[in-house]
């Protein structure tokens, strides 16, 4: 079909293929290469609202995460380890303290299997073997980016023979002016508490009022501080101690484009951008990204993200977008 087209191969020699979806209002360009979101347009604008790359090269030593599928286990696990039924697991510490996105080499660098495609949809498959990254058990992976009207729906599920880890996101950059900074950008996150890091950012088992403190989202908020900077963020906003129905969760607004962001998933990591390297610049786009919260099997209280035998994963995470200058 002519939406699908074979881009070249990736560094272990596999297919990268793009798949170009359509509804009457959006367009996505998504790459089998990370199930990543590469490119997404929007009626009556010009350019991308997601930060991509213009070579798929890029896309091979990015350090960004711009637009992947991160997981196993998305954010970070404290010292690259944890324990399941007194059993120690090691993982690749691929950050001094931590393990981040899944370790060095997982999803968001390797290519999926393209299951299943249409105009508005893509279905995208990836298998975790047990010991991958150090993480126990297998894991079957089906993501599905589809279009319809005005919403993008991601929708990612997950199934293993034994126990493991489960926890995914997508870890696009928005940016709704495509402006080369967040300064005209509006957040609102609709949370009451935020999980508390140490100066590692990892969790330090507690979370904490949001209320007189610069991570109060809770009515719509610019991004550009009193100082005449971005906020820094980089923050898990806690919603629930399990994942729930879709409910709506944050809005991002600029002066013509806003977008709602509807999950089933109980946090939210919001990251500013702050150590964006090129070709992207810091706080040029805004990640938000619907997970579990970070280091969970780490912290007792923290949602379970262990998925067992007979379970099923099953995450929903809906973009809508709305031109507010009289289009949409």
């Amino acid at each position: 079909m002519e939406n699908l087209c074979k881009l070249g191969k990736d560094n272990k020699g596999f297919d990268v293929f793009s798949i170009i979806l359509k509804s009457e209002v959006l367009q996505a360009q998504v790459l089998s290469y990370g199930a990543t979101l590469k490119d997404l347009r929007f009626c009556g604008f010009e350019n991308s609202l997601v930060l991509g790359y213009r070579s798929i090269k890029d896309y091979f030593c990015d350090k960004n995460y711009a637009g992947v599928t991160v997981g196993r286990y998305a954010n970070r696990i404290s010292n690259g380890q944890y324990y399941l039924n007194s059993e120690k697991f090691d993982l690749d510490k691929n950050e001094v303290f931590a393990t981040l996105h899944g370790g060095s080499d997982s999803c968001h660098n390797s290519s999926w299997e393209i299951a299943d495609f249409g105009l508005n949809f893509v279905e995208l498959r990836y298998q975790f073997n047990d010991g991958d990254m150090g993480f126990g058990g297998n894991l079957s992976v089906k993501l599905i980016y589809e279009l319809a009207g005005s919403k993008l729906i991601l929708t990612i599920e997950a199934s293993t023979s034994e126990v493991s880890l489960c926890n995914f996101t997508n870890h696009s950059y928005f940016n709704l002016d495509y402006s080369s900074s967040l300064e005209n950008h509006y957040l609102c996150v609709k949370s009451a508490e935020i999980v508390e890091v140490d100066e590692n950012k990892l969790p330090t088992g507690r979370v904490k009022s949001v209320a007189g403190s610069k991570f109060d989202f809770r009515a719509e908020k610019r991004l550009l501080d009193h100082n005449g900077s971005i906020s820094l963020i980089d923050t898990n906003f806690c919603f629930s101690n399990d994942r729930t129905k879709i409910r709506e969760v944050a809005e991002l607004e600029t002066s013509k484009c806003k977008m709602v962001l509807s999950t089933t998933e109980p946090g939210l990591q919001v990251y500013t951008g702050s150590s964006l390297k090129p070709p992207l610049q810091p706080f040029q786009g805004i990640a938000l990204e619907p997970q579990f919260w970070p280091d969970s099997p780490n912290n007792p209280g923290f949602p379970n993200a262990f998925l067992r035998s007979g379970e099923k994963y099953k995450q929903v995470t809906e973009y809508s977008f709305k031109n507010t200058d009289g289009c949409i």
